[in-house]
C-alpha cells in the first residue's frame, strides 16, 4: 500500500444533505426536483442525489442564466 489517505465520498446523498450543501430548505429543493428537472435517483419512496449530477445541473443552470 502507498500509505496515502484517500477520503471516501458517498455516491448518493439525501435531500436533506443536498439542501444543506445548497443553503436552501428541503421544500425549495423539492420544488427544484418537481418543476425544474433537478436530478434525483429514486428507490421506491427514497429520493437520493448524486453529487456529481447535482454539480453538473448547477453548471448548466449557470450557463443558461448567463445566456439570457
Amino acid at each position: 500500500m502507498s500509505g496515502g489517505y484517500t477520503q471516501w465520498q458517498p455516491l448518493l446523498i439525501t435531500t436533506e444533505e443536498a439542501a444543506q450543501m445548497l443553503s436552501m430548505s428541503r421544500t425549495k429543493l423539492y420544488d427544484l426536483i418537481r418543476y425544474e428537472g433537478f436530478p434525483v435517483v429514486r428507490f421506491g419512496k427514497a429520493v437520493r442525489i448524486c453529487p456529481s449530477d447535482m454539480q453538473e445541473w448547477l453548471e448548466k443552470r449557470k450557463e443558461q442564466e448567463a445566456a439570457e
